[in-house]
């Protein structure tokens, strides 16, 4: 069974604001630390030209589970119309997907992992 991330070791992960980063950077960069630290497989959608409009930030694949991540800022991220579409494909699908800042999402995968293994 794998243990929760107690506060202290959350916040070592927290990147400090640094010039010229956003809110949404920052949460990215601590989010893409616990996703090491716990060994999860995942990558970053880039978006683009070709890429499917409204595609999460992060595809992550742990214990035979395909999740999508889009990370907002802790207050006042909003999905965008083509997120949300892309959101109901994905979930329409049978798919998981997972839209907060940093603290919820690490919630979410620590609670989702304790509760899947019951």
């Amino acid at each position: 069974m794998i243990e929760k991330i107690s506060a202290k070791e959350f916040n070592k992960m927290q990147k400090k604001t640094r010039k010229g980063q956003t809110a949404e950077t920052i949460e990215k960069a601590t989010i893409k630390a616990y996703l090491k630290a716990r060994g999860f497989f995942y990558y970053h959608n880039l978006a683009g030209m070709g890429v499917y409009p409204g595609i999460s930030d992060f595809t992550v694949i742990k214990w035979g589970v395909v999740l999508q991540l889009e990370v907002k800022k802790p207050k006042g991220g909003v999905q965008s119309q083509n997120q949300k579409d892309f959101q109901a494909s994905w979930e329409a699908q049978g798919g998981i997907y997972i839209c907060g800042c940093a603290n919820d999402t690490i919630e979410f995968l620590e609670n989702f992992r304790n509760g899947f293994f019951k």
